[in-house]
């Protein structure tokens, strides 16, 4: 039998895994750099939990009972499992800022940039409603694009707010609004005439889908679109209040020099079902994989699981679709300096290079690796070499009597004597 990885799942081996560890490293010190504190949740939940607000997604769950026929699911997603920490921690001072780094699960059909088991970085603030909170969340995301060398790139931005004004222009009926938003979350993927086969599907009609459709296409700057709205939400407080948080973002956003980056999408849906305010998808101009980063105010999901609402907005990064990004710039990384400790002779010069090596261990920035092996000093340089190794460190027993060691230089070849209490 040929013993492979579940279907979209993988392994994460070498040069594949420092570039995540890398990646996820880095993310960490962007998210602390905002005082976001760290938080995790177990990777299962209760099947309820999960499918209080999943939306389309709950079709994807992966879902088993344990061995007390509890009813059981993997997470979808990170901001769920928060939600219920909030509600059963009302002790919490708000506003709680957290980050987290961990991985979810999907059922869906693997693709480029799409697996069933991936990994998310999310950054959440609860507690506050204010646009503030969507600026900072948006600020941080292009300081983390642009410290990754990502250039050309596009903030997605939109409200549900707005969404739910057009249905009501399109006069389609509340209770159907969740299929208009579940079809039009479709755009991307089957077209403007899937979309219309979608409508027809769920029991709207022709005229229902190019009412609807009518205001979504708006075309024109920012400016020019906030204004249209803006008159034809006269006689909708729900679509006027939306539109009008919207304009606060891009008016910060142009104050941060990040005008340029943000184009309003009135087709931008999110297909997760508990998303109630502003929400953005962030896309690459160079590579296709979809949105790599996306999220946006959930004020009533953390109502669900307690007795109040509380406010809150989150950013997610989709570190499968950032990875894929980097590949494709040709993103170099900076790694550890590494270093190998080859040694020749007894099991003595072997004690005697892990004690340089815990020496060395106390810089910072060091990846040292000393020989456990018997190889001859010839193959012990050849693997130096094969695992990257920038210097090599030779210890022998008349090295050790005379308090020197040999240090050789693999990229240049040249070595030199040094003292072993200099190193």
């Amino acid at each position: 039998m040929n013993y492979q990885t579940p279907k979209g799942t993988r392994d994460f081996i070498l040069e594949d895994m420092r570039l995540r560890d890398y990646v996820m490293k880095k993310l960490e010190t962007w998210f602390k750099s905002y005082a976001y504190q760290k938080m995790e949740t177990p990777v299962f939940e209760y099947l309820e939990v999960l499918t209080k607000k999943s939306g389309e997604i709950e079709n994807e769950i992966y879902t088993f009972k344990d061995k007390s026929g509890r009813d059981l699911a993997l997470r979808f997603d990170l901001t769920v499992p928060l939600a219920r920490v909030i509600s059963s921690n009302p002790f919490l001072k708000k506003p709680f800022k957290r980050y987290c780094i961990s991985r979810v699960w999907r059922y869906e059909n693997p693709q480029f940039g799409r697996f069933r088991e991936f990994w998310q970085a999310d950054v959440d603030i609860v507690g506050l409603d204010t646009m503030e909170c969507e600026v900072e969340l948006l600020d941080l995301a292009t300081k983390v694009c642009e410290d990754f060398g990502f250039k050309n790139y596009l903030i997605h931005l939109n409200n549900r707010k707005i969404l739910g004004a057009f249905v009501r222009l399109a006069g389609i009926k509340p209770e159907k609004i969740n299929d208009v938003f579940i079809s039009l979350d479709k755009l991307d993927k089957i077209g403007s005439k899937g979309v219309k086969n979608e409508f027809l599907s769920r029991k709207l009609t022709k005229k229902n889908y190019d009412n609807f459709m009518e205001n979504i296409k708006l075309e024109g700057s920012n400016h020019e679109k906030l204004n249209y709205l803006s008159n034809l939400f006269q006689n909708d407080e729900i679509g006027k209040e939306g539109v009008e948080e919207i304009k606060q973002i891009i008016y910060a956003l142009e104050k941060l020099n990040l005008g340029n980056k943000v184009f309003i999408d009135l087709t931008l849906v999110r297909g997760l079902g508990y998303y109630t305010g502003p929400i953005f998808e962030i896309k690459s101009k160079d590579v296709d994989v979809g949105s790599f980063a996306g999220g946006g105010r959930y004020d009533d999901l953390i109502g669900l699981y307690g007795k109040e609402s509380v406010p809150a907005v989150g950013v997610s990064f989709g570190l499968e679709r950032f990875i894929e990004i980097l590949k494709n710039i040709n993103f170099k990384f900076e790694s550890p300096t590494k270093m190998f400790i080859a040694s020749i002779g007894n099991w003595d010069i072997k004690l005697e290079a892990m004690r340089i090596a815990d020496k060395l261990r106390k810089k910072p920035f060091r990846e040292i690796e000393t020989n456990l092996s018997s190889k001859s000093l010839k193959k012990q340089l050849d693997y130096a070499n094969k695992i990257g190794a920038k210097k090599v460190i030779i210890v022998g027993e008349k090295d050790i009597k005379e308090k020197k060691v040999t240090i050789k230089d693999m990229e240049t070849g040249q070595e030199k004597k040094a003292d072993i209490n200099s190193l």
